[in-house]
């Protein structure tokens, strides 16, 4: 008797297969994963994967499909079923599927959580970075890189999910989180395939790019300090939620903060390797615009408040090494806060006539002033030397302190949701992590002073 063949299926889910354990391909989200509370996905684990989560949204679970697809609409909080193609009436002719298939492309619906991040990403996540719409140019980044720099719409729909999961109801918040990290480690993929060289084409999508990385991992950090997702983000809401009241609070949270802080390193090599095309295109002007704000003062340019930190550092005799990597940290965090008090000098202001085809030139006023003045929050880590990271791994009590006076600068921003409690935390954590009585009590007088407030 020959012996009956049996063909594999290869239409399982991601997870079952990881798992090896036979799926039963329901979709959205296969028998498996409903049992066991895992993350169904089907499909590419690029930008066109359509992702399943078993996160709860308001809305009901959309019921199981009879027929599985290749690609499916993903669940989304509160969106039910997804959209599914029209049915076919007689007198209508050829179906788009048949089309679809007779033409050889493949019939996808529209992946409805991509557009919702997208929408949330032109709409919030830019304003709160850019409230006047002063780079204008960045749509047409965005245009351009569907096709050619995916890897930067893949991270700019993760840092729209981020956002997303600050200002969404608690229910919803680990499933924005969740597919801001799943789009986050695609993006990097992505580029790590792509391998794209610096050109002059890809200057700026490179450069966009590791920009928006490095924030991205500054607010994770920031807001999720303690990498747990049930408890949601330390946002103004919540701001007596670990404060830092015990040391190991805070010890974790400087862990992550390194981690943080050498990886932001990486993209500043990127960023610099970019910036010497960057000059050679019509957008040079806003560029240089911005790295003209953060020009380092110098000690004659020094505010009362970081003078006499500096003043504090040269007295303690730490070494030639310890006090020129502190006096460069303590000057940027004056560039920074000048950045955001709007008091830069008006020297740096650029003519009309480099402005972009279509926009108007950056202006030195207030308000633009205001628009940038967020960006100082951004930035300081990019302008430390990465032996300052070093030191803060060790424990040095003088790099806490000026991490404290950080902390100070993030509590102005204590109202963004990207940023929330965590100016308060850091200066209180420093201060409880140096202990009372030990002499740091000066070093710390101006942020526990602000954060007080």
């Amino acid at each position: 008797m020959a012996r009956r063949t049996h063909r594999k299926s290869r239409n399982g889910c991601l997870e079952c297969k990881r798992r090896h354990v036979k799926c039963d391909e329901r979709q959205p989200i296969c028998s498996n994963c409903i049992a066991s509370e895992r993350v169904c996905e089907y499909g590419s684990r690029f930008l066109s994967a359509n992702p399943r989560s078993p996160f709860p949204g308001p809305g009901p679970q959309p019921q199981a499909q009879a027929q599985p697809q290749a690609h499916s609409v993903p669940t989304t909080p509160g969106s039910g079923a997804g959209i599914s193609p029209h049915r076919q009436s007689p007198d209508q002719g050829p179906s788009a599927s048949s089309l679809s298939a007779s033409s050889g492309f493949s019939d996808q619906p529209v992946n409805m959580l991509h557009i919702e991040l997208f929408q949330n990403l032109c709409t919030r996540t830019l304003e709160t970075f850019d409230p006047t719409r002063s780079t204008p140019w960045l749509t047409d980044i965005v245009g351009q890189s569907v096709t050619s720099s995916p890897y930067l719409v893949n991270e700019l729909l993760a840092f729209s999910a981020l956002h997303m999961s600050t200002t969404r109801p608690p229910i919803q918040r680990a499933f924005y989180r969740y597919h801001a990290a799943q789009l986050q480690t695609h993006a990097l993929a992505i580029y790590k395939e792509m391998n794209p060289p610096v050109t002059h084409e890809t200057c700026v999508p490179l450069f966009v790019f590791a920009a928006v990385l490095g924030i991205h991992m500054l607010c994770d950090t920031l807001i999720y300090r303690d990498d747990n997702e049930e408890q949601g983000p330390h946002t103004g809401e919540n701001r007596g939620c670990n404060n830092g009241s015990h040391p190991s609070d805070f010890r974790a949270f400087l862990t992550r903060f390194v981690h943080f802080f050498r990886l932001y390193h990486g993209v500043r090599a990127i960023i610099g390797e970019s910036w010497h095309f960057i000059q050679d295109t019509p957008l040079a002007p806003h560029f240089k615009y911005n790295m003209d704000l953060y020009k380092l003062p110098g000690r004659l340019g020094l505010g009362p408040g970081c003078a006499k930190l500096l003043g504090l550092v040269e007295r303690a005799n730490l070494g030639n090494d310890l006090t020129k990597t502190y006096k460069q940290a303590i000057e940027s965090l004056q560039a920074c806060l000048n950045v955001i008090d709007g008091s830069t000098s008006a020297s740096t202001s650029i003519p009309p006539s480099s402005a972009s085809p279509g926009s108007d030139s950056p202006r030195r006023d207030p308000m633009h002033q205001h628009d940038a003045a967020i960006n100082g929050i951004t930035t300081w880590p990019l302008l430390l030397d990465i032996e300052f990271g070093d030191l803060l791994e060790q424990g040095r009590p003088e790099a806490l302190v000026i991490l404290a006076h950080y902390g100070m600068l993030l509590h102005r921003f204590r109202d963004s949701s990207l940023f929330g409690d965590s100016g308060r935390f850091v200066v209180q954590g420093v201060t409880r992590f140096l202990g009372q009585g030990c002499g740091w009590e000066e070093w710390l007088e101006w942020p526990n002073e602000v954060v007080s407030r």
